[in-house]
């Protein structure tokens, strides 16, 4: 069963002002009978336009949706041009990130052949990190806790930032991207840096 779009509009939901106390139930209702009918129900939703930090918290209007249903396939692209993006599956207890282009036609969404494999879904607030760090002109953020934090938009309590660095060195560690701490001028600082590989200095080492 497919349903274009969620029912959130409906007579008995129109003056509920979005509340999810409201939503809620009604959806998980539905939820319940598919269930009970041994279906499988997709609802078909738009997500917000402009966002480019796509998660199941971008489904457009309530997030009553995203709580009532069982998961979420959330087909993430830049723009409408794109002829590459990744399909992620988020569910309570597993997160997997798909690789997908178009077919030849421009019409279908396919695996990737080389990305048919799933990977691991990085920690949005270290994607966010990671991006920032890399556009720097020379690799390195240095700053504050609360500075960085803002640079990198991170969606984090900045008094955390060091000890959150350390509990995903493994992804940063990855990526190529260390960090450190000193003191400038009293201020205990924070030091990132992305280290690319794949330039060598005048000496070829």
């Amino acid at each position: 069963m497919v349903v274009i779009d969620s029912y959130i509009g409906l007579e008995e939901v129109t003056d509920s002002d979005d509340s999810y106390k409201d939503l809620y139930p009604i959806i998980k209702e539905l939820r319940d009978y598919i269930v009970k009918k041994n279906l499988v129900g997709i609802i078909i939703h738009h997500t917000k336009k402009g966002k480019e930090r796509m998660d199941q918290d971008n489904l457009l209007g309530s997030r009553a949706l995203s709580g009532a249903t069982t998961g979420t396939l959330l087909l993430s692209v830049r723009n409408e041009f794109d002829k590459h993006g990744e399909l992620k599956l988020i569910l309570r207890n597993k997160k997997t990130v798909f690789k997908i282009k178009k077919d030849e036609n421009d019409i279908n969404w396919l695996l990737d052949d080389d990305e048919s494999e799933t990977t691991e879904v990085i920690p949005k607030n270290i994607l966010f990190l990671i991006n920032t760090v890399v556009c720097e002109p020379n690799h390195k953020l240095i700053g504050t806790c609360q500075e960085l934090v803002q640079k990198t938009r991170m969606e984090l309590n900045p008094n955390f930032l060091y000890k959150y660095l350390k509990a995903n060195k493994k992804y940063l560690d990855e990526n190529n991207v260390t960090f450190d701490r000193d003191r400038k001028k009293g201020q205990r600082i924070i030091i990132i840096e992305y280290h690319d590989d794949s330039v060598t200095d005048e000496s070829g080492a």
